[in-house]
């Protein structure tokens, strides 16, 4: 767990062209980091960018499927925070119509990979997305899941 400080750093350097800061582990930072001691320095610019982004990525999925060509990776990632996130100011009443839209739209990339895309990066990105869609699943489909995916990250470390 990263510390105000280090969240700050990441934001700072990823404002200033650090495409190295991966932005989806930034915004689940920020987020995280407000709610602990010194959090309150996340309340400016970092927690503006993060409403942005949320509201970028509510928008591009607003049908519950991306309306712009996407990398597997940003799927994932972003329909993953749209799940795990707090809607209610985009979709009041019906947030969680919208988020299991999205898992039924998206249940099929948990099935469905090409081997030669499996990359740590892409793990990550999955195992993120099965931790979203566990109200929508069985514990025998989550952990049938889990258990692959583990199984894979053992094979690509």
């Amino acid at each position: 767990m990263k510390t105000v400080a280090e969240i700050l750093y990441d934001f700072n350097a990823r404002m200033g062209g650090d495409n190295t800061v991966d932005v989806y582990a930034l915004f689940r930072d920020i987020s995280a980091g407000i709610n602990r001691p010194g959090g309150r320095a996340l309340l400016g610019k970092p927690l503006q960018w993060s409403a942005v982004m949320l509201d970028r990525w509510h928008k591009e999925f607003r049908k519950g499927v991306s309306d712009s060509a996407t990398s597997l990776y940003d799927t994932l990632q972003r329909v993953s925070i749209l799940m795990e996130s707090d809607l209610w100011a985009f979709e009041t009443r019906n947030e969680s119509a919208f988020k299991e839209t999205l898992f039924e739209n998206h249940r099929h990339l948990l099935d469905n990979y090409q081997l030669s895309i499996i990359n740590s990066q892409f793990l990550s990105a999955l195992q993120s997305f099965l931790l979203s869609s566990a109200p929508y699943l069985t514990f025998e489909e989550y952990t049938a899941y889990d258990t692959q995916i583990r199984s894979l990250s053992d094979q690509h470390p």
